[in-house]
């Protein structure tokens, strides 16, 4: 008699986030780590970030970053949420990094990163340094996310 094949979960394997996971995902953390490229040579910090309806902001002052997206516009943002070693959760976006220019454009940007501050909110800091800031978009399109282990 042939035995059924366990499933990935039964195996504790990872798997597969489906779109409104990814996304729900993205609405609790706000911070990941974005790699950037320059000269062939990556270059990985943390960012906040804010999910949009169809992309995530990320904004930047100046320094590394900043200069990375500037000379080649290849981005990945990879947010984890980790329990134990068997119990995670993570979603990684690659894409494009386009500048959100100009008021009509910056403010869902800026409004988005407020929604994702909250219940705390955005502080007089938080604004000063947003509203300062360049700020960046990449699309979902290049989305994909993974989870292992039990979540209550």
């Amino acid at each position: 008699m042939e035995r059924p094949t366990p499933s990935a979960a039964s195996r504790g394997l990872p798997r597969e986030l489906d779109t409104e996971g990814c996304r729900a995902m993205l609405r609790t953390i706000g911070w990941g780590i974005l790699a950037t490229v320059s000269a062939g040579r990556p270059y990985a910090v943390p960012v906040g970030y804010a999910l949009g309806d169809d992309c995530v902001f990320v904004a930047s002052g100046s320094g590394q970053k900043l200069m990375n997206l500037e000379a080649n516009p290849v981005a990945c943002l990879t947010v984890c949420d980790v329990d134990t070693y068997d119990s995670w959760r993570s979603v990684v976006i690659q894409g494009a990094a386009t500048e959100v220019v100009g008021p009509m454009a910056r403010t869902p940007a800026i409004a988005a990163f407020v929604m994702q501050r909250s219940p705390r909110g955005a502080t007089g800091a938080d604004m000063k340094r947003l509203l300062s800031a360049r700020i960046f978009r990449i699309p979902l399109a290049g989305m994909s996310g993974k989870e292992r282990g039990t979540r209550d």
